[in-house]
């Protein structure tokens, strides 16, 4: 509770696939990233957190075992937008609460 108070969210992007990776784990059950990838990288060109492998597919960098083991807190968020819609904007406004609320 006390981590969350400041409502202040994660700033460093070398966390924006572990972000967004389990929207994509709960919604297309894939680790890979084309869903998400727009959102993920923010408006920038793919930086070294988000790469392409080798089969051309959008994956992260980073090691993915933290995405797959909170991936279960976001079956609600999912449900959500599911019924919201997706946008960019909403994926990434809850993205943003979710990535610190799984942290904590």
């Amino acid at each position: 509770m006390v981590y969350n108070a400041n409502l202040r969210v994660i700033g460093a992007i070398d966390t924006y696939p572990a972000r967004y990776i389990p929207f994509s784990i709960v919604k297309h059950h894939t680790l890979f990233m084309e869903n998400v990838a727009d959102v993920a990288l923010q408006g920038n060109s793919p930086e070294y957190y988000v790469v392409q492998n080798e089969m051309g597919r959008t994956i992260s960098f980073y090691p993915v075992v933290t995405p797959i083991l909170v991936s279960p807190l976001y079956i609600p968020v999912v449900s959500w937008l599911d019924k919201t819609g997706w946008t960019k904007q909403r994926l990434d406004f809850i993205g943003r609460r979710m990535e610190k609320a799984a942290a904590s």
